[in-house]
């Protein structure tokens, strides 16, 4: 089938460091529960996402 030939099946350690990078740049804006900050910035959308500190 043609879900084997799936690019990201081939990039697990790339998607791998951009979730880390991700967690870490909510961790520096002050977030405790990283699950939960995740949830609520997909909720509220671009703007949200363009509101976070990046060091």
């Amino acid at each position: 089938m043609a879900e084997d030939a799936s690019r990201v099946g081939k990039n697990l350690g790339i998607l791998a460091r951009i979730r880390s990078f991700a967690a870490n740049i909510t961790r520096a804006n002050g977030v405790e529960n990283v699950r939960d900050a995740r949830y609520r910035l997909s909720i509220r959308g671009l703007n949200a996402l363009l509101q976070c500190r990046v060091i």
